[in-house]
């Protein structure tokens, strides 16, 4: 009877799993390469709807899972295709999600040489729809793509991009695509025989009947753009990334949000108090938010500018995770990479799970790098701080690594049971968190009292106590 009841409870845990919407992909924490003539269902991690496969053929490229990979992209692992040297395509691919005739799709993208620089040639594409060559391994059939997009790159950083309408490809307009520099995509996209409304920032927009809208860094770049080929009224359930022509071109690819249905949240769940911009002694600016709640929220990111108009600042954060707790959150970022004195605009960018987007902000600083600047922190490994503690429900431990090493932060109770395990990989040295929502490896409430926090870094070992009050 045991035996079926769980039966039971698996099954419906599954289908909830299926159901639930967005879908959030983001490669994980692991390492990998696939290399020439491989095909793999097994070698990304197992998305929440659909199956992931990666495919690269015999013309050179590759496709590797990296962490640590480019700091923009945030501490945990990217994907990066390298693209094949001839017209043969090297592929990642996931499809067979569960299906729908609207769809809404997120990620962000960074093109340029392995680097994370500049390359002078080669394409890259995104393509969603549905058919056979999302899960194979040959070139695509047009006639399976609702949403197509084609980066072309050229010399001097330069990349011409254009969107698949019905049979030709055109250009996108004026669009801000350049090599080196993150940009997040969002596409909106009506296969249905009627007009269809999505929310977004608290306002209304509506897609007609197959068309789609496209944004990239928060602007609307195409509204009600014409689909490629697909068929009317059917539904999509794949998308996927290919490199051809030159192997000196790479994407890098994070933080996927894909479903089946169109955001109608009208507002982003963050209560935002304090958005401030201050000098560091280190000559960087140190960009801080002061949250009351979070609820459903994927996180941040800060965009500068050296103007007040946003439609000219770029993305110069990776994305920093969401607390979701009702609890005040502080939150830090530190922009070292400025080279003049000078005014500066900041931004911060808030995505909710859901798609939806919130803008906070400029607010601005002079930057005066004349100003004699103090000796950067020296990096010590282990933990730093504890913050709340004590905590309900959630605490973030916070620590630094000194060289690289792999990192495990295990929990104990007071009759040394362990409670919780965090494997964190290998680490470059920088400094980390992790956040505990008070609840065992199985997802069952911890009771109040105090906790033992063990931190494993390479061959050392560090203890913290921490308090969990009900």
């Amino acid at each position: 009877m045991k035996k079926a009841c769980w039966i039971v409870l698996l099954f419906f845990m599954l289908v909830a799993k299926l159901v639930s919407q967005p879908w959030v992909y983001d490669f994980g924490t692991g390492t990998g390469s696939v290399q020439a003539n491989t095909v793999s269902e097994i070698f990304l991690p197992s998305p929440i709807s659909g199956i992931a496969r990666v495919r690269v053929g015999n013309a050179g490229g590759s496709i590797n899972m990296e962490n640590p990979g480019l700091s923009i992209l945030g501490a945990e692992t990217e994907l990066r295709i390298v693209a094949s040297s001839s017209t043969t395509m090297n592929k990642f691919q996931l499809y067979n999600y569960t299906p729908g005739k609207v769809f809404f799709t997120k990620f962000d993208i960074l093109l340029g040489s392995s680097s994370g620089g500049r390359a002078n040639s080669g394409i890259f594409y995104f393509f969603q729809g549905d058919g056979d060559k999302y899960s194979d391994s040959n070139i695509i059939s047009y006639a399976q793509v609702f949403s197509g997009l084609q980066w072309v790159f050229g010399e001097n950083s330069a990349i011409n991009t254009l969107y698949r309408n019905g049979s030709q490809w055109l250009s996108l307009g004026s669009v801000p695509f350049s090599q080196s520099n993150v940009y997040t995509v969002e596409i909106y996209g009506n296969n249905t025989t009627a007009s269809t409304v999505y929310d977004r920032n608290g306002n209304s927009y509506t897609i007609i009947q197959n068309t789609q809208d496209i944004w990239v860094n928060g602007t609307l770049i195409g509204n009600d753009l014409p689909k490629g080929e697909f068929a009317d009224d059917a539904n999509i359930d794949s998308f996927m990334f290919n490199g051809t022509t030159d192997d000196s071109a790479n994407c890098f690819l994070d933080n996927i949000i894909y479903s089946n249905v169109l955001p109608t949240e009208e507002t982003l769940p963050v209560e935002l108090t304090n958005f401030t911009a201050a000098q560091s002694p280190t000559n960087a600016v140190n960009i801080t938010w002061v949250s009351q709640s979070e609820s459903g929220l994927l996180g941040y990111y800060v965009f500068r500018g050296s103007s007040c108009d946003f439609a000219e600042a770029l993305r110069v954060s990776p994305l920093i995770l969401a607390t979701n707790t009702t609890q005040q959150q502080v939150h830090l970022f530190s922009d070292t990479e400025l080279q003049a004195s000078g005014t500066y605009f900041y931004w911060l960018q808030a995505c909710d799970l859901s798609g939806l987007d919130s803008m906070f902000g400029p607010t601005t600083i002079y930057l005066d790098l004349d100003k004699p600047s103090l000796p950067g922190p020296v990096l010590s490994s282990g933990p730093i701080s504890i913050f709340p503690n004590p905590f309900n429900p959630n605490t973030t431990i916070f620590y630094e690594i000194a060289a690289t090493s792999t990192v495990t932060v295990n929990i104990y109770n007071l009759r040394g049971q362990l409670v919780r395990s965090f494997f964190e990989g290998t680490k470059a040295p920088n400094r980390y968190k992790i956040i505990w929502d008070g609840t065992t490896e199985s997802g069952n409430d911890c009771g109040s009292g105090n906790y033992l926090i063990e931190m494993i870094c390479g061959q050392q070992r560090f203890f913290r106590k921490v308090v969990l009050a009900k």
